[in-house]
């Protein structure tokens, strides 16, 4: 009945007259050209994968805003960042090579979970994004769809690796991100996978048995909202869930916790080389951080295409 109802009010929204908003009257499921004025709403937003399948879109969309209201609970968060620096004068040649790597993981979960669906808004570019309530946050004004409530166990896991090296003039760069969300919900489970080698991307996005291999489509949104330097930004290349996440993974490498661990070890070395001495410098710095943090997302909006995100930490 719940899935029959949804693809009735997906084929509605196809239908309708709609803005440059989305925003509609008799509907909660709204489609156009930009993202929803209600984005910001109070609530809890979710976007899925740029899909055509509206059911399967739909369902991404609500566990996705789920893991959003979970992780603005309390998130076990642990991370490693250590930082390798060599200043060498061998053979006349200056050498300033540096790398870094940074590992962290984050998990967490909550059962039983109330909530509503509450707005519904399929892009051009088949995302759909979905606001969700819970329900200590229910507007008790709402039209009939948002008095259907539902409840989810939601089990949240994931971890980055960020690395970095210069060698001898060149540069290096890659990157893993992680996401793993089990449900009781539609879809019991969802993966999301993002990794940067060089100048190669794969983005991989799983919901039970489908697996998706997004492309680079660069879709173009119009500015929305306001931007300041503090928000931190993703270029929107791969759908607007990829950039959220992204920046929500930003957030998580410039958290420091208050009992950050710091180590710091220095050593120089004198070289001889036929009866001349050079000199090399060794840093080396680690950071330790394991803690309990909730991350909220404040507000988002878009400017040149990119997507900016305001994400609130707080230690616990």
């Amino acid at each position: 009945m719940k899935t029959l109802l949804l693809i009735v009010l997906l084929l509605i929204a196809r239908t309708l007259n709609v803005k440059d908003t989305g925003e509609t009257i008799i509907s909660p499921v709204s489609g156009g050209v930009d993202i929803p004025n209600w984005i910001n709403n109070k609530g809890f937003i979710g976007i899925s994968d740029p899909i055509k399948d509206t059911v399967m879109s739909y369902n991404q969309a609500v566990n996705r805003a789920l893991l959003l209201y979970v992780l603005s609970k309390n998130v076990e968060f642990s991370s490693v960042y250590e930082y390798y620096y060599l200043n060498a004068d061998l053979n006349h040649n200056n050498h300033d090579n540096q790398k870094s790597h940074w590992i962290a993981d984050f998990e967490t979960s909550l059962k039983s979970i109330p909530y509503k669906v509450k707005k519904t808004y399929r892009t051009k570019y088949n995302e759909t994004i979905v606001l969700i309530s819970i329900i200590e946050d229910t507007d008790e004004n709402s039209s009939w769809f948002t008095s259907v409530t539902d409840t989810a166990d939601i089990d949240v896991s994931g971890s980055f690796m960020y690395h970095y090296e210069y060698h001898n003039g060149k540069n290096e760069y890659g990157e893993k991100q992680l996401l793993k969300i089990i449900s009781s919900d539609t879809i019991k489970s969802m993966n999301w996978c993002s990794t940067i080698s060089g100048n190669n991307y794969s983005k991989i996005s799983s919901s039970d048995e489908t697996v998706y291999s997004l492309k680079r489509l660069s879709p173009i949104y119009n500015d929305y909202g306001k931007t300041n330097d503090d928000m931190i930004f993703s270029k929107n290349e791969y759908g607007l869930w990829n950039s959220l996440i992204d920046t929500y993974f930003q957030a998580l490498t410039l958290f420091e916790s208050n009992s950050v661990v710091v180590e710091n070890t220095t050593r120089q070395i004198t070289h001889e080389d036929n009866g001349a001495y050079t000199d090399k410098n060794q840093d080396i710095s680690r950071l330790v951080m394991r803690t309990i943090i909730s991350c909220s997302l404040k507000t988002l909006s878009l400017k040149n295409n990119n997507l900016y995100a305001d994400w609130e930490i707080i230690e616990k």
